[in-house]
C-alpha cells in the first residue's frame, strides 16, 4: 500500500493538515498516514483530530524533523504533507519545521498553511518554466483523477528583462513553446490544462494569478534553496498565500537531502 504521510503538531493547525492530505492520498491511491513527534508529552489534540478524521496516527518522541524524515523514509512515503505555520498570519514564510524538511526531502511534499481548513480543490495552479523542469510539474496531471477532476491553470511569466524594446515578440515565442509543451505532455492532461501568459516579475505574477484565478493548491518545482535570493517563487507563495503549496524536487532524490544544490525556481 503506498503511503502519503501527515506530519502534525498539537495545534488546531493539524486539521487543515490532515484534510488536505487525504485529499492528495485519494488523488495518488494512497493511504493516508499522520505522525506526530511528541514535545513535553504533547499528542492530545493531534490524536483527537486524527481519530476524528479517522487518520491512523504514529506518535515518535525525538527530533522533530530527524523523526519526520525517518518515518518517511521507514514507511516509504510517496509524499508528505506538513503544516507552513501553526497560527494564521504569521509573518515568516513557513515555520523552521516545513522549511528544513522543503530543503532535505525528495519526495513531493504539500505546504498546508492554517488557512486552509475544510479546503475544495476546485482549480490548481502549476508554474511552467524554460529550465526543463516544467515537464515535472506537468506529471500532475496524469495522476488526477478523470472522474470530475478539478481545472488546471498552467501559468507562465515573462520576466522584464525577457522583453526587448522593439523587433521580436517573446510573448508569442512564449505561448508558442508553453502550447507545445502541454500538448507534448499528454492529450489528456492538456485537454484540463489552461495555458495563463504573464509579463512581470514572476514571483509577484505568480501569487497575483493564484488571487486572480482563485486558485486552490499551487504546484511548483524547486532546487530546494531558499537562500541568497534564490527560489524567490517558492518563497514569495509561502510568505502571501493562504492555500495549499505542492513543492516537487527538480534535482535528483540523490542529491537532495544534504546537499547544498542551488536552486532556480
Amino acid at each position: 500500500m503506498t503511503i502519503l504521510l501527515a506530519a502534525v503538531d498539537d495545534s488546531a493547525a493539524c486539521r487543515p493538515i490532515l484534510e488536505v492530505g487525504r485529499w492528495a492520498a485519494d488523488v495518488i491511491g494512497a493511504q493516508l498516514v499522520g505522525v506526530h513527534v511528541q514535545r513535553d508529552g504533547s499528542g492530545e489534540t493531534a490524536r483527537a483530530t486524527a481519530q476524528l478524521l479517522d487518520v491512523p496516527l504514529l506518535v515518535r518522541n525525538g527530533e522533530v524533523v530527524a523523526e519526520i524524515r525517518a518515518a518517511t523514509e521507514e514507511l516509504h512515503a510517496a509524499g508528505l504533507a506538513v503544516g507552513a505555520r501553526a497560527f494564521p498570519g504569521s509573518a515568516t514564510p513557513a515555520g523552521h519545521v516545513a522549511l528544513a524538511l522543503a530543503k532535505e526531502t525528495a519526495i513531493p511534499m504539500i505546504v498546508v498553511p492554517p488557512e486552509a481548513a475544510n479546503h475544495a480543490v476546485d482549480r490548481i495552479l502549476i508554474g511552467l518554466d524554460r529550465d526543463g523542469d516544467s515537464e515535472i510539474v506537468l506529471a500532475l496531471a496524469e495522476r488526477l483523477s478523470p472522474i470530475d477532476p478539478p481545472d488546471i491553470v498552467a501559468v507562465h511569466v515573462i520576466g522584464p528583462d525577457a522583453l526587448p524594446p522593439f523587433g521580436d515578440d517573446p510573448a508569442f515565442e512564449a505561448e508558442v513553446w508553453a502550447r507545445e509543451l502541454l500538448r507534448q505532455a499528454s492529450n489528456r492532461a492538456a485537454a484540463r490544462v489552461h495555458l495563463d501568459l504573464r509579463v512581470g516579475d514572476p514571483a509577484v505574477q505568480v501569487c497575483e494569478a493564484v488571487r486572480d484565478l482563485h486558485a486552490d493548491l499551487v504546484v511548483l518545482a524547486w532546487h530546494h534553496d531558499l537562500g541568497g535570493g534564490r527560489a524567490r517563487i517558492v518563497r514569495r507563495v509561502l510568505e502571501t498565500v493562504r492555500v495549499p503549496l505542492v513543492l516537487l524536487s527538480a534535482q535528483p532524490a540523490q542529491t537532495t537531502v544534504g546537499a547544498g544544490s542551488e536552486g532556480r525556481s
